[in-house]
């Protein structure tokens, strides 16, 4: 007797998601197969450039990311 076992592939994450800057609070956007999306504001701060990079900083550099709206 042989015993078929069924494996159920899970789906793709994609759609909205926490943001992947590590203290960032905000929701982004991912596409189907992404693990990981950062949202506008860590985008355009550079945030993804500087994520898990050794020696650099990983603070978040979206300006009001620490509720000090004129930080960048």
């Amino acid at each position: 007797m042989t015993s078929r076992t069924a494996t159920k592939k899970k789906p793709t994450q994609s759609g909205y998601v926490p943001c992947a800057c590590r203290d960032c609070m905000e929701i982004a956007i991912a596409g189907p197969g992404e693990k990981k999306a950062y949202c506008a504001a860590c985008e355009e701060a550079g945030c993804p450039d500087h994520q898990g990079v050794a020696g650099m900083s990983q603070e978040c550099r979206a300006p009001g990311a620490y509720g000090d709206d004129d930080a960048c």
